[in-house]
This record gives structure tokens, C-alpha cells and sequence, in this order.
């Protein structure tokens, strides 16, 4: 055996080698840093850019929500006085005249209430435009309140109008419902749709246009039962109260009814009419005539009207002086006097009298 070989076989084997430590190591952590930290600003970019888009649609969504709540709100209060008013038609005697005509002016108020708050109303600004067609549409029912109210009531009773010229006025009513489901219904809908708004519903407003509160047989058939009842209508009557004579520079005489009365003959002579209201309610345009008859002569009719007399009132009217042909001296001469009738007037038995007149030269 060699010495050498084995002092050789106990050698350590050499130890692998070693790469080297790249010299652009930090050169690439800095690189990868650096795209980690774009990817993350990326994130939040695109997070607050998300997060303000999705604020403001937010905000346009609630702007159409609490605009067309309001608009909801209006039509349904707008309803809701219709559906008064066609209880009314259906059941006209159901109020008193007391109770109605305040009635009529609450309706009215409050239709004229709701364009004042229309008017204040903060439409998105791509339907402004239809906002104001809400309001027209308010104003023209709002005159329709008042046309019906003027078309039942005359001064302070319950005087309506002739059944066409009410029913008439049903364009002021289902009019704006028309205008509205073309020119703010479906423009709404199409500007929320060009705003990517969804889930937000617009009213309809159809009530007026699809009842039938002033068809023509239901207007008749109201005012009908409208003039036949005494709380509605009233109790309509007047009454002869009495007549006086008033000759010409001669003293005056109250005629009475079933006597010769004796007046003072004079070129010309006038005579008054005195009237009562007997009923409950106001009267216009009270008509009162004389009729002076006497043998051998032609009549001589006088007339006038009285403009206005309230109920329980007494008034006189002096009508046109009348000539007397020469053959009423010393002749019986008869004079009838009439007043009304008025509208509705059941009783007319006290409306007219007769009176024996005798003209008497003076001494």
C-alpha cells in the first residue's frame, strides 16, 4: 500500500461554489414597490371616483323621489276634493244651504292651496319644464272649483245654473288630468331613463278623466233633487203686503180689500206697491204689476221690479204714474196688483189682490 494514496483518500472534498450576489437586487425591490404602490393608488382612484359617481347618482335618485312625492301628494289631495264633490252630485240633499255654501268656498280654498304648492316645488333640472304643467294644470282645476261654486250660488243661496253650463265645465276637471299624462307623465319617465334613474315611481293622475262627476244625466239628476229640497234650495215666496194710493198734489189713501175706496181724482196718480220675503232665502229681480181697469176704457198696466229683497223683508216700490181716463170719476174702477211669482215658489195665493177705486173730484 501507498503512503500517499491514502493520505490523499483523506482529503475533505471542496465545498460547492458560491453564485455571486446580484449587484441589482435592490434595484428590483424598489421596482416592485413602486408597482405595488401604483396598483394600490390605482384602487383608490377608481374607489373614490365609484364612490363620488355613485353619491351624486344617488343624490339625483332621492332629488326625483322626494320631487315626486310631492307631486303624489298634490294629485291625491286634488282627488280627494273631486271625490267630495262627487259624493255631493250623488247625494245633493245630504247638506244644507248652510253647510254647502261655505262647503263649495272650502273647495275652492283648497284646490287654489295646492298650485301655491305646486309653485314651490324644486323639480331635477332636466323637468322643470314639467313642473310647470303641473301648476297650469292645478290653476285650471282651480278655476273649475270656482266656476261651480258661481255656477250654484247667487248671492247667499243656493241658486244653480242650467244643467248644460255646469256639466260644461267638466273640461276644467279631466283637462288637466290629459295634459298631464302626456306632458309630464311620460316626459318624467323619459328624462329619469336618460339619467339612469330607476326605481322611482311616477304618479298618475286620471281620477278627473275616468269618473263621470259632470255627465250630463248626473248634473240634471243632481239639480233635481237639488231644487226640490227645502234645505238646499230654500223656502222661495213672496207676498202682496199692501198698496197706497198717492193722487197728484192729494192725500194719499191705503187701499183695502173689499170696500169702495174713496180717492182724491187727480191728473195723474201713483201707486206703491209694498212686498214681503215670506220664504227663507233671498230673491232677485221680483217682478210687480197694476192693472187699473175701468168701464169703457182700456186697461192701464204699470210694472217694475224689485232688484233684491232678503227673506223676512218688507219693501216698496212706487211705480210709473198712470192717467186716469175721465170715466173712472165717479165709477168703480178696479185695480189688481201682483208681485212674483219667484222661481220655486209653491204657494201663490197671497201674490195677488183686487181693489175697488173710486175717483172723487176734491171739494
Amino acid at each position: 500500500m501507498d503512503f500517499f494514496d491514502d493520505d490523499a483518500a483523506t482529503q475533505i472534498a471542496p465545498a460547492p461554489p458560491r453564485h455571486p450576489r446580484s449587484k441589482n437586487s435592490p434595484r428590483r425591490t424598489r421596482m416592485q414597490r413602486l408597482g405595488v404602490l401604483l396598483l394600490a393608488l390605482f384602487v383608490v382612484v377608481f374607489l373614490v371616483a365609484w364612490g363620488v359617481r355613485s353619491c351624486q347618482q344617488n343624490r339625483k335618485v332621492n332629488a326625483y323621489r322626494a320631487y315626486l312625492a310631492q307631486v303624489n301628494q298634490a294629485i291625491n289631495d286634488s282627488n280627494a276634493i273631486g271625490k267630495e264633490v262627487a259624493r255631493f252630485f250623488g247625494n245633493p240633499t245630504k247638506l244644507g244651504a248652510k253647510d254647502l255654501i261655505p262647503k263649495l268656498k272650502e273647495w275652492s280654498d283648497r284646490q287654489a292651496e295646492i298650485v301655491t304648492r305646486a309653485r314651490s316645488f324644486t323639480p331635477p333640472g332636466k323637468i322643470a319644464t314639467q313642473n310647470t304643467v303641473l301648476v297650469w294644470g292645478m290653476t285650471v282645476r282651480a278655476r273649475g272649483f270656482d266656476l261651480l261654486r258661481t255656477s250654484l250660488v247667487r248671492g247667499a243661496a243656493i241658486k244653480p245654473g242650467p244643467a248644460a253650463k255646469i256639466a260644461a265645465l267638466g273640461g276644467y276637471f279631466a283637462g288637466p288630468d290629459v295634459y298631464y299624462q302626456t306632458l309630464f307623465y311620460n316626459q318624467v319617465q323619459i328624462a329619469m331613463k336618460g339619467d339612469g334613474v330607476s326605481g322611482v315611481a311616477v304618479p298618475k293622475s286620471t281620477y278627473y278623466q275616468t269618473t263621470q262627476i259632470f255627465d250630463l244625466a248626473s248634473v240634471e239628476s243632481m239639480l233635481s233633487r237639488l231644487s226640490g229640497s227645502p234645505r238646499l234650495s230654500g223656502v222661495h215666496g213672496v207676498a202682496l203686503v199692501g198698496v197706497v194710493v198717492k193722487p197728484q198734489g192729494a192725500t194719499q189713501v191705503s187701499l183695502v180689500k173689499g170696500k169702495d175706496n174713496l180717492v182724491t181724482a187727480a191728473a195723474q196718480i201713483v201707486f206703491t206697491v209694498k212686498m214681503n220675503n215670506s220664504g227663507t232665502v233671498p230673491e232677485t229681480n221680483v217682478s210687480v204689476k197694476v192693472t187699473f181697469s175701468t168701464p169703457g176704457a182700456t186697461p192701464i198696466v204699470q210694472s217694475g221690479k224689485i232688484a233684491t229683497i232678503t227673506n223676512g223683508q218688507t219693501v216698496s216700490l212706487d211705480l210709473p204714474p198712470i192717467i186716469p181716463p175721465p170715466t173712472a170719476i165717479s165709477s168703480v174702477s178696479t185695480l189688481t196688483v201682483s208681485v212674483g211669482p219667484v222661481p220655486n215658489e209653491k204657494s201663490t195665493a197671497n201674490n195677488k189682490a183686487e181693489f175697488r177705486i173710486i175717483l172723487q173730484l176734491a171739494k
